[in-house]
């Protein structure tokens, strides 16, 4: 069983699942406090909720592929924020992203061909794509090129 702040839901598209961030104070001995956030599943049939990745990490801002198959969540697993998937069952964990920055909110197109997210880099926000696989990361600039207009909130109208 999870204690802790629970935060960030997603339900699955078929609404059988639900994918949540817990959030936990853990004080290590003579090592301070640390933050650990961990992802959780629950089966809304049953009641039943299980820790999706184990470990120390801070995996944040969970939300399901269309397909109902994997997730994409960001976490600092690699020792800053980058997104990642994994399967609804926990296996084939990757990373998608790299490079300078903090990468959060990650959200699915709705054919599940790629994902967009928040990157914060030298104090500026900006909306990027990246496809499911990893590749081709690159700026969503709807309203052109260098036009200096700050998008922050990554969401796809369904």
């Amino acid at each position: 069983m999870q204690t802790g702040i629970q935060d960030d839901p997603d339900f699955s598209p078929d609404g059988r699942l639900l994918v949540y961030t817990v959030a936990q104070t853990v004080s290590v001995h003579r090592a301070g406090v640390q933050v650990v956030q961990q992802l959780w599943v629950a089966d809304l049939g049953t009641g039943l909720a299980r820790q999706l990745l184990p470990g120390t990490a801070r995996d944040i801002h969970p939300v399901w592929a269309p397909s109902g198959r994997e997730l994409a969540f960001a976490s600092d697993r690699s020792g800053q924020f980058e997104i990642w998937t994994v399967k609804a069952d926990g296996g084939g964990l990757r990373r998608l992203t790299s490079g300078s920055g903090g990468k959060t909110w990650p959200t699915w197109s709705p054919d599940g061909r790629s994902i967009m997210f928040t990157l914060v880099r030298e104090g500026q926000q900006s909306l990027w794509l990246v496809d499911a696989d990893g590749a081709n990361p690159r700026p969503f600039e709807p309203f052109g090129r260098g036009s200096g207009v700050q998008l922050r909130d990554a969401h796809w109208r369904r």
